[in-house]
């Protein structure tokens, strides 16, 4: 795709080796980890899985086959996620580096439908994927 102007002077002003700095008292409190998975919307509510980042634990479920693009989220933690929104349903898939989450899936197989229940490991998020993806929303 096109380099969009102005990218060198972005990464100038980046200083990630302070970013790396954060006491970690402050990143307890602050840091959020996730899944590092994609999701979007339909007009009826649901919540689909479109991608995931790279060396995140849903990118992994990708490799292993446990997960793929098109797969409905329908539980959270045994939590169903029908009726919530995005926010809501992406507050249970963050939380501590190193936890895990249990994720449901429904997978469309021919006519029917197949659940699936993976559990991934929270890591923290590459917030660089995360703009590039702004406009869906990532955990």
């Amino acid at each position: 795709g096109n380099q969009l102007g102005g990218c060198d002077v972005c990464r100038k002003n980046e200083r990630p080796q302070k970013l790396s700095r954060v006491p970690e008292k402050v990143e307890d409190r602050t840091a959020r980890a996730g899944v590092g998975a994609i999701f979007a919307t339909d007009d009826y509510g649901r919540i689909f899985f479109t991608a995931s980042t790279q060396g995140s634990s849903s990118h992994e479920a990708i490799v292993r086959g446990d997960l793929q693009r098109g797969d409905e989220l329908i539980g959270v933690d045994g939590r169903p996620t029908r009726g919530k929104s995005m926010p809501e349903v992406a507050e249970g898939l963050l939380g501590k580096h190193g936890t895990t989450v249990e994720l449901q899936f429904l997978r469309q197989v021919g006519d029917g439908h197949v659940e699936k229940t993976i559990e991934l490991e929270r890591r923290p998020l590459q917030f660089d994927d995360l703009r590039a993806l702004s406009r869906q929303q990532a955990v």
